[in-house]
């Protein structure tokens, strides 16, 4: 027994100096990125939700929008009129470099990360006899066409393996092979497509009676449900981590409020119940939290509260109004 001490207390030592390297590694996944909006500017701002202080992405000088992170959290991309048009740029938060995404000279309109974080597909301003949706490799700093130059599409989501993209052009969704030649149609009714983080589900909206309706198309029973029978209007979702769980926003209250709906049990519940509109909702990563903004106290402050909707909890309190937020 004697002989083993020193090498249970060397294994001891291995464990701490690995989570200690681990938590350090990894502090750039709970930082919070958000688009603050002072007026009719907008800039990225960098968050630490543990105590409210915050760095500046991008200054006063050029305005950026939509920030989001790769899946590695070492990279955001935003959108940026810095050089009079709407441009993609990548932030390294490692190496505090800027790099921008020549998408020759075609307004960026929308953009989503792969997850493998090394492609980017992009939405641009349809010109004629050019494509709309390139794909944009990091490795290679190259640009590709996605979708056909005879239409006009829009934007959807990745599949989890970083495979498919999916879009709407008009009101039919389709999936494509980025880097190949297939486009095949999923559903003849619907756009704002977005793909479940566990492949199972796509979910996505649909207009009726001038209201944002939210469906789930099941991919592998080729079967659509309904997700919200109510008569709101459907605002905003996102998938949680293991894909069965999608959080939305529905004004059916007279107002914007957050509401969850798991797929297994086919259950609704009310996240949030007040009189104001909350907005721009992110689940984090193992379902643990979701990030929001809120107009509590008169402007879109960020808050951060727990799966089930209990504690809640202001992050950033502030004078100006926050949007796009990511972590």
């Amino acid at each position: 027994m004697k002989k083993n001490k020193p090498n249970i207390f060397i294994y001891l030592i291995f464990l701490l100096l690995f989570g200690m390297f681990y938590s350090c590694g990894n502090n750039n996944s709970k930082s919070i990125i958000a688009e603050q909006k002072i007026d009719y500017f907008s800039r990225i701002i960098l968050i630490e939700p543990s105590n409210g202080n915050f760095t500046y992405i991008t200054d006063q000088e050029t305005q950026g929008f939509s920030p989001e992170w790769c899946n590695k959290k070492e990279k955001i991309a935003f959108i940026s009129d810095k050089n009079n048009q709407n441009e993609l740029w990548i932030y390294d938060t490692n190496t505090k470099n800027f790099k921008m995404v020549n998408t020759n000279n075609q307004n960026v309109l929308n953009f989503s990360w792969a997850p493998n974080s090394k492609d980017i597909a992009i939405e641009v301003e349809k010109y004629e006899n050019e494509s709309n949706i390139l794909l944009y490799s990091l490795e290679n700093d190259s640009i590709l066409p996605i979708t056909r130059f005879d239409q006009k599409a829009k934007l959807g989501s990745w599949s989890p393996d970083s495979k498919w993209i999916i879009y709407n052009v008009e009101n039919n969704i389709y999936k494509s092979n980025p880097r190949g030649v297939d486009e095949i149609l999923l559903i003849d009714n619907g756009m704002n497509p977005l793909w479940s983080t566990n492949s199972e589900y796509i979910a996505f909206s649909i207009k009726d009676n001038n209201k944002m309706k939210l469906k789930v198309y099941i991919i592998d029973k080729n079967k659509v449900i309904d997700i919200d029978n109510g008569t709101g209007n459907i605002k905003g979702f996102d998938w949680a981590f293991n894909g069965n769980k999608l959080l939305y926003i529905s004004d059916k209250e007279n107002n914007d409020e957050i509401y969850h709906y798991d797929i297994k049990t086919k259950k609704t519940t009310r996240l949030t119940n007040n009189r104001v509109d909350e907005n721009n909702i992110v689940w984090s990563e193992k379902n643990k939290k979701i990030l929001f903004t809120s107009e509590a106290h008169g402007k879109s402050d960020i808050y951060v509260m727990d799966g089930n909707g209990s504690s809640q909890k202001i992050i950033l309190n502030s004078g100006d109004d926050f949007a796009s937020l990511d972590w």
